[in-house]
Order: structure tokens, then sequence, then C-alpha cells
């Protein structure tokens, strides 16, 4: 399985909300895993964001919507790679390694 699309289905499985940004300009927030494909698969470059939701009070009684950063991954897509080489790089910490973890299972299951 090509890692941007473990990634997108691990982290709505696991409750976060997907960003995804492609050549710097944000391309689809959400935990809909074919809009997030779609968006991660419009460009050659990008990064996926990992987050929750949340929102803080705003004035007058309305609220405020937050979006609670939490790990992000870069990607690329080039005409000849491996499936596990289209994340190329990420932020090491908890989050970011419950998920390699995941997918090196799942990749040795694939083998």
């Amino acid at each position: 399985m090509e890692a941007h699309k473990h990634l997108i289905d691990w982290a709505i499985t696991n409750g976060y909300v997907v960003q995804v940004e492609v050549e710097e300009e944000l391309e689809y927030e959400g935990a809909n895993y074919d809009l997030a494909v779609e968006a991660s698969e419009a460009g050659d470059i990008g990064c996926i964001t990992l987050g929750k939701r949340g929102y803080i009070p705003g004035n007058q009684g309305y609220a405020e919507y937050n979006f609670e950063y939490v790990v992000h991954f870069a990607y690329v897509h080039e005409y000849v790679q491996q499936d596990d080489e289209i994340i190329y790089d990420w932020i090491d910490n908890k989050v970011s390694r419950e998920w390699r973890k995941d997918y090196e299972e799942l990749m040795e299951i694939e083998a």
C-alpha cells in the first residue's frame, strides 16, 4: 500500500483531521479518505498534517474553529518509486512513530 494512502486512512481511523498542502497551498482539510487522497495526488510534492479539531469561545457566544497541530509528513510523487518512498520526511514524535510502526508491520505482511 502506498505510504500516503495508509497515512491518511490511519489518521482518519485514529480520529485525526487531515490537512493536505500541495506545493504550499492548502488543498484539503477534513476526515474524508477519498478527498484527502485526491488532494494529495493533485501535485508532485506536499505535506500531510494531522491535527485535532476543537472550538474555542468567541465574542458574543460564537465559537471560533481551532485546529490543534499534532504532526506533519512530507511527501513526493515521482515517476518511479517504491510505495514506502512517497513519504520521505516527518516530525519525530509519538504519533509519527505509531504510524510508522503500523505501516512497517503492514509492509512486512504484504512482502
